[in-house]
């Protein structure tokens, strides 16, 4: 439901969403990858870094949390410091 509701602009909604079923599975590396990457789109980039973070603390190998960290690191025009953290 999250995919459907970033296009519409209901960010919000989305991550208040997001929330709810981090609650009923707060391992789910899915869900905290989908919550750093509405928090991309909200252009809250420190909070999507801090949940890519927390993402590849659970599941190191899940690679869009390293794709949407690279989006983010790029929208804080700071590619050369994510290149030197590889």
């Amino acid at each position: 439901m999250q995919f459907y509701l970033r296009p519409l602009g209901r960010i919000e909604q989305a991550l208040r969403e997001i929330a709810e079923a981090l609650d009923s599975d707060p391992l789910s590396p899915l869900l905290r990858w989908l919550n750093a990457y509405m928090l991309y789109f909200q252009r809250d980039y420190d909070g999507a870094l801090k949940w890519c973070s927390r993402t590849r603390e659970m599941e190191p190998n899940q690679y869009l949390s390293h794709l949407l960290e690279g989006m983010v690191y790029e929208g804080k025009q700071m590619l050369p410091d994510f290149y030197l953290g590889i």
